[in-house]
């Protein structure tokens, strides 16, 4: 059994879908547009490798994805908005070595 962290970075798409629409969720609070927008992307995690047999693997780890709110496609109505999304994603992998 082997523990590992992870760290990186690099950039992540937002783009904004669908038709345009009169009434929007949360009208009052901000605007969904139809644009795209680039973000700067920070990726943070952790988990554990098991050799199975030499030639089977499984890890199970634990990501998380952060980037600054998208602000071109979550426009405000009033005031602003800001901070960051947090996307918290875990796996179990499988792998095959040959």
């Amino acid at each position: 059994m082997r523990p590992y962290v992870l760290a990186g970075g690099g950039m992540k798409q937002y783009t904004g879908t669908g038709g345009t629409s009169i009434m929007q969720p949360f009208i009052s609070t901000v605007v969904l547009t139809n644009t795209s927008e680039w973000k700067p992307l920070v990726t943070a995690g952790g988990g554990i490798r098991v050799v199975l047999n030499p030639k089977l693997h499984l890890r199970a780890e634990v990501l998380t994805y952060m980037t600054q709110v998208p602000t071109k496609i979550i426009t405000p109505v009033l005031g602003k908005v800001d901070g960051w999304y947090f996307d918290i994603v875990p796996s179990i992998n499988i792998s095959y070595v040959w």
